[in-house]
């Protein structure tokens, strides 16, 4: 138990000195005029994003001339019903990824890899 701990300690170590490196290279730079980086972090989950399903009205609302109690009537009976569309493929992607020990999700139009990718602003 104690040699993982220690193990996800050294990883944790590892990932924040990498970065720092980047992030040092980024700033000494000559050539770098942006102060901006891209970095690659891991996709954790990821969930496709269908259409919300369309509202169908089986019975119109009844005419105003008929009255308030009819209207109310028609209400109370819920005439209308959700029906599933038939639907191909996603609109898009609910897209959950980790960064500096942290999780983000973002929605994209396109299926994700293993990693997605990020720009930092380094100020």
């Amino acid at each position: 138990m104690e040699t993982q701990l220690n193990d996800e300690l050294a990883k944790g170590a590892l990932a924040t000195a990498a970065r720092a490196l980047v992030i040092a290279c980024v700033m000494t730079s000559p050539v770098t005029l942006a102060r901006e980086v891209s970095v690659l972090a891991p996709v954790v989950d990821v969930e496709p994003v269908y259409a919300a399903p369309e509202r169908r009205c089986d019975v119109p609302p009844p005419e105003r001339s008929n009255g308030l109690a009819a209207r109310l009537a028609w209400d109370l009976r819920d005439r209308c019903r959700a029906v599933a569309t038939v639907a191909t493929a996603p609109e898009s992607y609910r897209v959950v990824y980790e960064w500096d020990g942290r999780r983000f999700a973002t929605l994209t139009d396109e299926p994700p890899g293993d990693t997605v990718q990020l720009y930092i602003d380094i100020e």
